[in-house]
This record gives structure tokens, sequence and C-alpha cells, in this order.
């Protein structure tokens, strides 16, 4: 049974630069959320760089009107995760695997929105 359940986290990340005398920029500006099976050694992390219409608060993601995902809901990190298996994801490799959330964005939001 352990072997069939998976854990996931989102979180933020961007890169900080400083320069004397100026506030600080942020760049590669990044939502993240990671999925490993519990006790295994692999990590999938999906990544989202921002967008024009690309990250929002709180693990929220945005293509266009009406298209929308929240990172943060189990059915989301669900989907995320049966895209990847069937992408080749290999929950026991030991190397991170980082893919681009925006190329999984469409066929996730498909899953979400089937009865």
């Amino acid at each position: 049974m352990g072997a069939d359940r998976f854990v996931w986290s989102v979180g933020h990340l961007h890169d900080r630069v400083d320069a004397p005398g100026r506030p600080p920029v942020y760049l590669d500006c990044r939502d993240i959320l990671k999925i490993r099976r519990h006790r295994a050694r692999g990590l999938l992390e999906v990544v989202f760089r921002e967008k024009a219409d690309g990250p929002l608060s709180s693990g929220a993601v945005l293509s266009g009107a009406g298209r929308a995902l929240n990172l943060h809901e189990p059915g989301t990190a669900r989907a995320f995760l049966d895209e990847a298996l069937r992408g080749g994801w290999q929950p026991d490799h030991p190397a991170p695997v980082e893919v681009d959330g925006w190329v999984l964005f469409d066929a996730v939001l498909g899953r979400r929105r089937m009865p």
C-alpha cells in the first residue's frame, strides 16, 4: 500500500539580485509542484515560470480566460502525476526530474474537467 502513496508540496521561488544602493530585483519567478512516491528516492518538479498571464498567488496558475489550475488541490496534483507517469517519469529514479508545467497544462486541465 505504501508504494502507491504519493506526497506533494507547492512552493514559490525566485532569484534575488542585489546591487549596492538599489532595492533588490527578483528574477525567474516560478511556482513549483513537487511530487514524490512515499519513501521513494525520485522527485518530480513541475515548474511554472512566469508568463504574461502566468503564476498568480498561492499556487494558482492561469493560462487565458477561465483556464486556471490550483496546484494545492489534490485532484490537480494527481492529474499532474498521471500525466508525468504517462510521459515516462519513474518515481524510483534517484535524480530529480524537472518538467515544464506549461507543457502539461492543457492535458491536466482536461483531466480536471472530466466528470
